[in-house]
Order: structure tokens, then sequence, then C-alpha cells
């Protein structure tokens, strides 16, 4: 049985969110709410399955790792923690730990076709990154499937 797949191909760079409430368009209809600072897109798929894990090495970020997770069991996948980075398909959550950037919203996210990374400076750019992740899903995501084509 194949499962439905939502094509969607790109890769995103995204730095340091600023607060304007604008949204970012683009010719297939991705909206960003806040407006991120950049975007960069390729030709990419990440495939979100019941192999897809999450490293997340520190207990600073708990309440938003708990946030992932319910955002991806909405989905129909449970997301796996693991205490070693894998070698592909997984989601990365670094904090960097810088004393001045405490209260730093900032946080880039990368998405290639083996991995998802999150790198914030505080727990609150963790959360607005998981919430950037949220809106990039596709809109019948909580739909259970077996695989999500990203």
């Amino acid at each position: 049985m194949l499962p439905a797949f939502i094509p969607l191909l790109f890769f995103v760079l995204l730095s340091a969110c600023s607060t304007q409430t604008q949204s970012v368009v683009f010719e297939n209809s991705i909206s960003i709410i806040p407006l991120p600072q950049h975007i960069s897109r390729q030709a990419s798929v990440f495939v979100f399955n019941t192999n897809t894990a999450v490293f997340c090495p520190t207990k600073k970020v708990e309440q938003e790792f708990i946030l992932l997770k319910e955002l991806f069991k909405e989905g129909g996948i449970s997301l796996n923690e693991v205490a070693q980075l894998p070698q592909q398909n997984y989601i990365e959550i670094e904090l960097k730990d810088t004393v001045a950037n405490t209260k730093s919203e900032k946080y880039h996210l990368n998405i290639d076709s083996t991995r998802i990374r999150l790198t914030a400076y505080s727990p609150v750019g963790v959360f607005w990154g998981i919430q950037t992740l949220r809106q990039l899903l596709p809109t019948n995501f909580s739909q259970p499937k077996q695989n999500i084509l990203w």
C-alpha cells in the first residue's frame, strides 16, 4: 500500500525571526508568520515516518521538546528520543550555551533530506522554531499516515 504523500520541496534556512507580523508567500503558497529575516529554498525532501528520531542533548528545553512530540503525535507519528546523534531521519535541537544571548528569540532552522536542525539561543527561540515547523507542515498533517513527505 502506497502512503499518501504531499510533496513539499524546499530547503529552509531561517535565521532570527523578526517581530514583523507579515507572511512570506512563495509560488506554492508557503506562508510563515512572523516574517523570517532569511529564507533559502532548494529541492530537498525530508520524510517523517515511524523511524524519525529526535536528538535533544539538553534538558533546558524540556517543555519545548514535549510540544514538538505532541505536534507530531497529532499526525500519528511518535518521535523517538535518542541519546546519540543519528546518521539520518532525525530532528536535532541545539541550544547554544551563551550567556549574552539568553533572552534572544533567534533561531536557525535547516531542513534537508536527512535531518531537521533547529539551533536556538534560548528556550524561547526553540519554541519559535517549533512554531515555524508547525506552519510548514502540510495542512492535512493531523490525518494519520505512515510517511509524510516534506
